[in-house]
């Protein structure tokens, strides 16, 4: 008994650095779920955690009601949903926390001022996807995370990934859809394998991807799960979300200097032949290219290039990370991570008050007391043409109404293979027919963002819609019988 205490305290005062980077970066991140979809994810897990089974048709909306959707949620919305039943709004936080922890450790785990730089150039990096708080793509940072940690801590491949990766999958499939990019990554190593001519390496790597593959299969949809993936990598979504787009000047700025750095510093280590596996850096190199490449295309890749940049200049700059690192070194980092956890302890999140607390948060405002009037008047508005951003949010809190777009559906095939977006963008935008598209659809009320174009042509023109409520900030028009 004594001999493991004494091991437990050694393993302790030799990590102790690494457990205090955890707390202070989950202390960080406990953060108000303010994620849009939240509210869709939420019915689906309880669905799912009540029936045992997912939803497969549209039973959210009205419009497009009879398509079946296939989706790599399944998992993500039974376990935030239970989450959420037990801990409330507080647990979704906690997760957010724990989640982006491993994802700095698996990451950022070197001593020092060394650990400083690199959490602060991740943290920026990561900053286009973690305001919003517990979202499933985060699932896919932490998938990529751990592959790239895996695969780039030895030159050797290990045995053991040909077990743990198959069994990662099973998770990440169910998860998030970016399960996809996690194959291309075993694939970017069984190629780079094929041309150093490492017999060994072929034989894990291709047995791996194999194994990795028939684990995707385990999900309630099947080999289907590919069909959706496949329709969001080639379905225009930069012309229509917001975090599809290509990145921002700023954005754009982070990556051509952190490629530069990269690039400046593999050139000054080869010339001055630092450089002793260069082999090995072909999957690293390679693995770097792909996500610089995603993270031009659309903002929410981001986080993946700079979570690859960092396992390349770990490998260019070889960093010792048994070494301890000297005594001020180390005392100024626990200075640094202290003052985060004290800062974030100060500043800590209002859940108390549940989902009001998420009404007017700043970042993601949803409309609580219009929800509440119709809540209050259930036999007003049964299909509601609503502000995209809410339907996740309506979908929680009205569960016998019908909207009409959510965060679903953007790449979801629609009239005239427009997207359910395209649609929705032309009808709040007034454009020529509106009127008879809003007929058709049988919509009998409006729920939307209050000084919107479709608000202020109704209260110009007169239709045969009327307000039932508004207030600052949504508005409900109702159509006359």
């Amino acid at each position: 008994m004594t001999s493991i205490k004494q091991k437990l305290l050694r393993k302790i005062e030799k990590n102790w650095l690494s457990y205090l980077f955890f707390l202070s970066v989950f202390f960080l991140y406990l953060l108000s779920p303010a994620d849009t979809d939240l509210g869709w994810h939420l019915r689906y897990g309880k669905q799912i955690f009540e029936t045992g089974r997912v939803y497969r048709e549209n039973q959210i909306g009205f419009y497009l009601a009879n398509y079946q959707w296939i989706q790599s949620y399944s998992l993500y919305q039974l376990l935030i949903f239970v989450i959420y039943k037990i801990l409330g709004l507080w647990g979704l936080a906690l997760c957010n926390g724990i989640i982006l922890g491993l994802i700095f450790h698996l990451t950022c785990h070197q001593k020092g001022w060394k650990l400083v730089g690199l959490s602060i150039f991740v943290f920026l990096g990561l900053a286009t996807v973690t305001s919003l708080g517990i979202r499933s793509q985060l699932f896919t940072i932490l998938g990529i995370s751990f592959l790239l940690h895996q695969l780039t801590k030895n030159v050797k491949y290990s045995s053991s990934n040909l077990y743990i990766l198959p069994i990662i999958f099973v998770f990440w499939v169910n998860l998030h859809g970016g399960f996809i990019l996690g194959l291309v990554i075993l694939t970017i190593y069984l190629l780079t394998a094929l041309i150093e001519k490492n017999r060994s390496n072929c034989l894990y790597a291709g047995a791996t991807i194999l194994l990795s593959f028939l684990a995707t299969l385990i999900n309630p949809f099947g080999i289907k799960i590919y069909q959706e993936s496949f329709r969001h990598i080639w379905y225009p979504l930069n012309k229509l979300i917001a975090e599809w787009v290509p990145p921002a000047n700023q954005a754009v700025a982070f990556i051509l200097i952190t490629i530069s750095a990269i690039v400046t510093i593999f050139i000054y280590q080869l010339v001055n032949k630092r450089l002793t596996n260069i082999k090995h850096l072909l999957f690293v190199f390679l693995t770097w290219l792909l996500f610089a490449f995603l993270a031009f295309t659309a903002r929410r890749h981001l986080p993946l290039f700079t979570v690859s940049s960092v396992h390349i200049l770990e490998n260019i700059l070889k960093f010792d990370n048994k070494k301890s690192p000297k005594k001020a070194e180390g005392f100024v980092t626990a200075i640094f991570l202290f003052a985060i956890i004290i800062f974030r302890l100060v500043n800590m999140p209002k859940l108390e008050n549940g989902w009001q607390s998420l009404c007017q948060n700043g970042k993601t405002r949803f409309p609580c007391q219009a929800e509440m009037f119709l809540e209050s008047n259930p036999s007003y508005c049964h299909n509601l043409f609503n502000t995209y951003e809410w339907g996740g949010h309506i979908a929680w809190q009205l569960p016998d109404r019908k909207t009409f777009i959510d965060g679903r559906m953007p790449a979801w095939p629609a009239e005239e293979g427009k997207s359910p977006y395209t649609v929705w963008l032309e009808i709040i935008q007034t454009q020529q027919g509106f009127e008879d598209r809003l007929e058709k659809l049988k919509v009998d009320c409006i729920f939307i963002s209050k000084g919107t174009f479709l608000d202020l042509e109704l209260r110009k023109n007169k239709l045969p819609w009327q307000v039932i409520y508004q207030d600052d900030f949504a508005v409900i028009w109702k159509k006359n019988e």
